[in-house]
């Protein structure tokens, strides 16, 4: 084996760079070997030129030559089958005839080379390849100017490299550090990290602010000691030599031994402040702000002293809290034992009652789930409850317009609401329905609901009886009332009215003047109309008849004539759009 071949197998374990370094080299000793004449350098140069195409056909980047004209005249497999077209096809012709669709961009800068002699490197590009159809892959190429003795550029070298995978490397790392970050920022603690030379590597905003530290003070890079100088001048050390301090403090950062001190700062803040060197020679040191903890600590200690020095006058205060803390226990746990007793009474009511728990999609209002309560309560199966309009179909269609309207606008209003409808059951009877709702809502639309229908036929029921009862009862009211009405107006009415007649016909035949009975006369006849009015009106206000003779508003009109009369006030009655007449039910309220 010869030494080339040994080179050639080290070269696998070179990295890419040095691949291409060494590449360059071989084409400028090539050039120099072609350039020499005579027979003794054509076996260098011929050994020279198989390693290079050992190396154009092993290396696992993108090479290739341009001359002049700007055609191919080398290029290795691994750049061919990322153009997808076999090496042989690429030597001698242009990139506009091999691969157009890049031709513009390429060309442009190999022009650039040949023209200035100067490379262009790092230039970046995103694009689908045929090695991977369907697939967006990053490339990084560079053009390298390949010059003659006199500098003259003779044609250009290309490197072009796979990127994919170390970009994708480096955006998982900015996310990462970008989450380092925001998780350094959402600290309590304040954190500060200084390499193995103690310069300040990276820092959080809680850091500045326990330290106190002027803004815009600290910064990446920063050494200790100049931070430890600044805070020596301030007097967060204690007094003394400013520069005696630094160095003894900057000491104990370099020895990096674990630490973990409480230091109060000149405006009283105690700061807990854990120091802990890495593998890597880094030191992490952690600020934790325990004022409070501390105050908390000092009032704790005090009250304990107080405490301790009045343990003897306490002896039975304490006895006596002791008994009412036990009898406090004894009465929480009967309250306990009530409560449970409760909560079990509460679930077997439940379970008890004809309570049917639901679900469905707010949208298309259909169930997706429904309790067995439902198959005993209306009769249909629970699979039938899951078919679309189930529930609009089986809502009774007086209810059903208003149930659905009123579903729509509490689902997108409100968060919990109740409905009363009727439903027809299986059998075809009329059941009365209370159905709890609870809305659940994604960005403000509702999605689902859920809730409980609970069966209130037999409250309904009761409350249209209790309706037909008032309603009797205050008609039996109303025709008693009138019937006391009617006497008092014809019996009692009638008969006063003929006793002051009978007395007026006696006060004339006794029309003396100076007897004094027939002034008693004149007195008794005034009180027997008096009397006689207010029976009248009396009657009236039991049964006003002119309310159903005459109509609302000459009624309304007449009353406040009335009470215009008896209290001596001026009423003003005007009345617009009155009925005529009025049912019966409105008549008894009024």
């Amino acid at each position: 084996m010869s030494a080339f071949d040994h080179v050639i197998e080290a070269d696998a374990r070179k990295t890419k760079k040095e691949l291409i370094a060494e590449l360059e080299t071989l084409r400028q000793r090539l050039s120099e070997l072609q350039r020499t004449e005579g027979s003794e350098n054509k076996e260098s140069t011929d050994q020279l030129a198989e390693r290079l195409n050992r190396i154009y056909r092993d290396v696992p980047i993108g090479l290739c030559y341009f001359d002049r004209d700007l055609r191919f005249l080398l290029i290795n497999g691994w750049l061919a089958a990322i153009n997808g077209i076999p090496v042989d096809d690429h030597l001698g012709r242009t990139v506009g005839e091999v691969i157009p669709n890049v031709a513009a961009g390429v060309e442009s800068q190999l022009r650039y080379v040949i023209e200035t002699g100067e490379p262009i490197t790092g230039g970046t590009i995103d694009a689908e390849t045929p090695a991977h159809p369907g697939l967006i892959r990053s490339f990084q190429h560079n053009y390298l100017p390949v010059k003659s003795d006199d500098g003259t550029v003779i044609g250009v070298s290309c490197v072009v490299e796979d990127i994919t995978e170390r970009k994708r490397a480096e955006a998982a790392l900015a996310e990462k550090s970008a989450l380092l970050e925001t998780t350094l920022e959402s600290m309590s603690h304040g954190i500060a990290v200084h390499d193995a030379d103690l310069r300040l590597v990276a820092f959080n905003q809680k850091y500045i602010e326990l330290r106190g530290y002027p803004p815009g003070f600290i910064r990446l890079g920063m050494p200790d000691e100049e931070i430890t100088r600044f805070n020596a001048e301030r007097g967060e050390y204690g007094s003394g030599d400013v520069e005696e301090l630094v160095r003894e403090y900057i000491e104990i950062m370099r020895q990096g031994k674990q630490q973990r001190v409480e230091r109060t700062r000149p405006d009283g803040t105690v700061l807990d402040i854990h120091r802990n060197r890495l593998a890597d020679g880094r030191l992490v040191t952690t600020f934790t702000d325990i004022t409070q903890r501390k105050r908390a600590e000092e009032a704790l200690q005090k009250a304990h002293d107080v405490l301790e020095s009045r343990v003897m006058e306490r002896t039975k205060e304490l006895r006596d809290a002791n008994r009412k803390l036990r009898r406090e226990i004894a009465e929480r746990k009967t309250m306990s034992m009530a409560l449970e007793e409760a909560t079990e009474h509460y679930r077997q009511l439940l379970e008890s009652t004809n309570a049917i728990p639901w679900e469905a999609d707010a949208k298309t209002w259909m169930f997706t789930y429904v309790g067995p309560q439902a198959v005993e309560l209306l009769g249909y199966p629970r699979e039938l409850w899951l078919e679309k309009d189930f529930w609009v179909d089986h809502i009774h269609p007086e209810d059903r317009a208003k149930t659905i309207d009123d579903c729509q606008k509490f689902s997108a209003q409100r968060e919990n609401y109740e409905l009363e409808y009727r439903m027809i059951t299986a059998d075809g009877r009329v059941i009365w329905l209370e159905d709890i709702v609870n809305v659940m809502k994604q960005e403000g639309d509702p999605v689902t609901l859920r809730g409980f229908m609970l069966d209130i036929t037999e409250r309904k029921s009761l409350e249209d009886l209790q309706r037909n009862t008032s309603a009797r009862l205050i008609n039996a009211q109303e025709e008693e009332r009138r019937k006391i009405a009617r006497e008092l107006h014809d019996d009692f009415g009638q008969r006063l009215a003929l006793l002051a007649v009978n007395i007026q016909g006696l006060g004339q035949k006794i029309s003396e003047p100076a007897f004094e009975g027939a002034r008693s006369l004149d007195k008794l006849w005034s009180q027997t109309r008096k009397l006689s009015t207010d029976l009248h009106r009396l009657s009236h206000q039991l049964h006003p008849a002119i309310l159903h003779q005459l109509g609302l508003g000459p009624a309304i009109r007449s009353h406040c004539g009335e009470i215009s009369e008896q209290h001596g006030i001026q009423i003003k009655f005007t009345e617009h759009e009155v009925p005529a007449s009025i049912s019966r039910d409105i008549a008894l309220c009024l």
